[in-house]
């Protein structure tokens, strides 16, 4: 086997394939099947309860974050995680096509599938997600060194959010002016299934720059109580992370959804509004990424978090205090900032932490045991409706700056730590 290619035109080829999937995956995903927008109208036009409708992001959540844990040991098996990639990444494309499927079939014949129906088939896609997550993420680790993985998710976030500004209004308006419902969402739907599969191709292009590492675990269950036990009881920094990480996670959702809904009560705002909120959001993700890639790349992720921490902090408490509905919009510019530091350090920071061995099971683990961290989005709701937005905010803010205090004393950055590899005794 020949060498692996780690030249500057290697590199950047890489970073082309990365940008290729990903600005395509930002820009199909905001536009035509956003969780914000297309998912409810979606659900709510098949008849669905507001209770359907609230189970979206909880449905794509832990779908996502499930199944990582159980994928991770099988995805060690393997040195080059791209061929991993590609057909989990593929499986994970074709509910989607069959949701559009189903929608036509509908159309046609006057036997629309139930919310519950459409529930049920973004749990499937996202499980086949979550299963793709680790080997995604560790072919990125290999593929991409980690003075560029910064710049490379801001890159992505920008590229896709600006295709989406610039052509999404146009797309949805007209695909929805032209054709009844549902067949403009199954349109939505194909027209996604195309964007993230070419999307998928630009994962060709990468090649690993060394030599990747395999790992074989005796059976699901040693790997679940001995091995992944290790590493968290093992590996200070890690646990560390995984708890400002559930503060941060926890401040996020139990406001993120009431900001809207807040701002157009409080000054007595129409609907109308709303569409210069999301104007604000996606300029803000286009500018305020760069800034936390840059960041990453040449500081490390553990300011990354501090810096979206403190703009989360400063968002709940000037939702509060802002003066008119015009000052209001900066809530939304830094709520840009934060949701783009999901991705870039939530991300990033996760492969930093171990050996390339032992990657997918960080990552996965990085990832799962965020899934009872969900329930803070519930819990929101009920403080928002029993106790005031004034109280809900508030509290957003104090889990953030208690991220920011626990991150700044006890969290190491990974990059100027040393590897931490645990002792595993085989399975008796």
């Amino acid at each position: 086997m020949s060498a692996p290619d780690c030249s500057p035109r290697r590199i950047r080829l890489n970073l082309l394939g990365h940008v290729i999937d990903g600005a395509l995956w930002v820009w199909a995903f905001n536009t035509f099947c956003s969780l914000e927008v297309i998912l409810p109208w979606l659900i709510s036009g098949l008849g669905g309860s507001a209770f359907q409708v609230g189970l979206i992001p909880f449905v794509m959540q832990a779908g996502f974050l499930t199944p990582q844990v159980f994928a991770a040991p099988f995805i060690e098996r393997f040195a080059y995680k791209r061929y991993v990639v590609l057909t989990l990444g593929g499986l994970m494309r074709l509910p989607f096509l069959g949701l559009a499927f189903l929608l036509y079939w509908g159309h046609t014949t006057g036997h629309l599938p139930s919310a519950w129906t459409i529930l049920a088939v973004l749990l499937l896609a996202q499980c086949l997600a979550g299963c793709t997550a680790p080997a995604w993420l560790d072919f990125l680790a290999d593929t991409i060194p980690v003075q560029y993985r910064g710049r490379q998710f801001a890159i992505r976030i920008c590229i896709g959010g600006g295709l989406g500004v610039l052509t999404g209004p146009f797309a949805v308006g007209y695909i929805q002016s032209r054709y009844p419902f549902p067949l403009d969402a199954s349109i939505f739907l194909v027209v996604l299934f195309i964007l993230i599969t070419i999307g998928l191709c630009g994962l060709l292009i990468p090649r690993e720059l060394q030599v990747p590492a395999s790992r074989r675990h005796e059976s699901l269950r040693h790997y679940l109580t001995v091995h992944v036990v290790n590493i968290l009881r093992n590996n200070r920094n890690f646990r560390t992370f995984l708890f400002v990480k559930a503060l941060g996670y926890a401040s996020s959702g139990i406001s993120l959804s009431f900001f809207t809904i807040y701002g157009l009560r409080r000054f007595d705002l129409d609907e109308s509004w709303i569409g210069t909120f999301a104007g604000v959001l996606m300029a803000g993700t286009l500018t305020g990424p760069f800034l936390l890639g840059v960041i990453a790349d040449k500081y490390g992720h553990r300011l990354n978090l501090m810096v979206s921490w403190t703009a989360l902090a400063l968002v709940n408490i000037w939702a509060l205090i802002a003066p008119n509905v015009w000052s209001y919009c900066i809530v939304f510019f830094f709520l840009s900032m934060y949701r783009s530091s999901e991705v870039i350090s939530y991300l990033g920071m996760s492969v930093e932490f171990s050996t390339p061995e032992d990657r997918p099971t960080y990552i996965a683990v990085a990832n799962s045991t965020m899934l009872p961290v969900l329930l803070a989005g519930g819990l929101g709701g009920i403080l928002y409706d029993y106790a005031g937005p004034r109280f809900v905010f508030i509290t957003s803010a104090f889990l953030a700056l208690a991220a920011i205090a626990l991150t700044h004393k006890y969290l190491v950055e990974p990059r100027e730590a040393p590897f931490i590899i645990p002792e595993v005794p085989p399975e008796r």
